[in-house]
């Protein structure tokens, strides 16, 4: 979610939604829990790559998020940013690091992403489109982390440049700045892979 208008819909209903929630209304939390969950869980999906483990992180932010509600201070959209939003994924943030943190020592684990098959594709395009998927985040993988960051909120979980940078705690200009860094640099990585590719096919 990028358009302000957009973004100052979804910090009304937010601020509306935690001021009962912080009251102890359930179906108010619940509410959040519905309208977010899908933004975590893509931006978790992102950074593991395994949809039960993306899952549990899921949820564990937003353990974590009803647990420390009350320490969330509301302040007004600044900047086309919903604090709320920023707030929680920077509770989403921490959280995935400290989780790959402890599996550093381990090999990690790779689950081909979920996708709902197009009838008008054959299934050799199906597997086209998956690996291509795959590379992209490997691509991504290979950035340094600072823009890795910046890519997964803004793309994966849809965050605004505003959002992005009080997630990270950074001044909006810096995720500019990193996100065209990280653009080209993707580009570069995926304009060789595809050279690579092509000279392979010419060999064989």
């Amino acid at each position: 979610m990028s358009d302000k208008n957009d973004i100052e819909k979804e910090a009304i209903l937010a601020e509306q939604l935690i001021t009962h929630a912080k009251d102890g209304d359930m179906d108010a939390f619940g509410d959040l829990y519905d309208i977010y969950l899908p933004r975590i869980y893509r931006y978790c999906f992102a950074r593991v790559r395994n949809t039960a483990e993306a899952e549990d992180l899921a949820e564990e932010i937003f353990l974590k998020a009803l647990s420390n509600m009350h320490k969330f201070n509301w302040s007004r959209a600044i900047g086309g940013a919903n604090p709320f939003t920023a707030w929680l994924f920077r509770i989403a943030h921490n959280h995935v690091i400290s989780f790959t943190r402890r599996l550093s020592n381990k090999n990690p684990t790779s689950e081909l992403g979920d996708w709902i098959p197009d009838k008008e594709r054959t299934p050799e395009q199906e597997i086209e489109l998956q690996l291509s998927i795959d590379e992209v985040f490997q691509a991504v993988q290979s950035l340094p982390s600072a823009q890795r960051d910046v890519i997964m909120m803004r793309f994966s979980a849809g965050l605004s440049i505003a959002e992005t940078a009080q997630a990270l705690d950074k001044k909006e200009s810096n995720v500019k700045v990193l996100q065209h860094k990280a653009v080209n640099s993707l580009k570069k990585s995926m304009v060789t892979n595809t050279d690579i590719d092509d000279t392979e096919m010419s060999v064989s």
